[in-house]
């Protein structure tokens, strides 16, 4: 997969820029590494998918600058205060998608990531945080090391499904919410998605930031519910529209009003990343493009499996 071995060398190049810098005159490259890790996946979107759009990114704002009891970062200056980010995960790109965000930001992954030729050497150097699944050692070394990010000023972000799967909605698992509990920052919900023929036709990404959520021991469970009702009704009226716009048929105004109004969103928020989005469905090729895409959606699948694969 061309987008795959880009990413790989361009990582590369950058890494070993950065650890002759560090090891050679013995800079820190922390805030470099991420920079170039965001510049890189941006890059990537712009490139090969046609651009990005974020939709409600003032919650973000809201979240970054709110007060926490408990409070993250640094005394004095103007730090935001960090939060964790979660998302739903289905395809490799949902790494790409969320950098197009800009936060301040440290990744919580699993530590086969950071093996990655390139990219996981840039993440090492960026600062971000390696867990090993099911091992004890490694949980605790992960809080540890969360809690000194947190205290550095950097968010958090982690999927709570814990693995891709572009074939089932995964339930969300604990982790994210204990770390938040623990910590004592809010959960801001992102939703991502990524067209089904993203690897066919280059399609835009597009997420919706959600409400942040306090979170404490008492209220966790709630948080990861409600969490994930916000992310995963809003992936489901995205996919919706999808299959509209597929299918050629109009979207009833009420209905996408309605699904505004309980996302709380104002198309007035939506920041657009130089999306390039054709929209070509007229009345002469609608019925063309539903069998072709019908036809590929097959093929589309595997491949979006297979290139999954190489960055696991």
């Amino acid at each position: 997969m061309v987008v795959v071995q880009v990413w790989i060398l361009l990582t590369s190049l950058e890494s070993g820029r950065l650890l002759f810098l560090k090891h050679i005159l013995g800079r820190d490259v922390r805030e470099q590494a991420h920079e170039s890790c965001g510049a890189i996946a941006r890059w990537i979107v712009q490139t090969f998918f046609g651009g990005f759009t974020v939709a409600s990114f003032e919650k973000a704002r809201a979240a970054l600058q709110a007060g926490s009891s408990s409070g993250g970062g640094s005394s004095g200056g103007q730090q935001q205060q960090p939060v964790i980010i979660v998302a739903n995960h289905q395809s490799m790109m949902d790494v790409a998608a969320i950098f197009t965000l800009g936060l301040r930001a440290a990744w919580v992954a699993k530590t086969t990531v950071f093996l990655i030729p390139g990219v996981g050497t840039l993440m090492g150097l960026a600062g971000y945080v390696a867990v090993e699944r099911k091992s004890k050692t490694s949980i605790k070394k992960m809080y540890a090391q969360c809690k000194e990010c947190v205290r550095d000023g950097w968010s958090l972000i982690l999927f709570p499904q814990g693995t891709r799967n572009r074939q089932e909605t995964l339930p969300f698992k604990d982790g994210a919410y204990n770390l938040a509990a623990e910590l004592g920052l809010s959960v801001l919900p992102v939703t991502i998605h990524i067209r089904e023929d993203i690897w066919l036709n280059g399609s835009p990404l597009k997420l919706t930031i959600h409400d942040p959520l306090p979170t404490t021991h008492d209220s966790k469970q709630r948080v990861k519910e409600a969490s994930f009702k916000a992310i995963i009704d809003c992936l489901n009226r995205e996919q919706r529209l999808e299959n509209s716009s597929v299918d050629g048929d109009g979207v009833d105004g009420n209905d996408e009003d309605k699904d505004n109004d309980e996302d709380g969103d104002d198309a007035a928020t939506v920041a657009k990343g130089s999306l390039n989005c054709n929209n070509n469905n007229n009345n002469n090729n609608a019925t063309t493009k539903q069998q072709n895409v019908k036809q590929r959606r097959g093929r589309g699948t595997a491949l979006i499996l297979k290139a999954s694969s190489v960055a696991s």
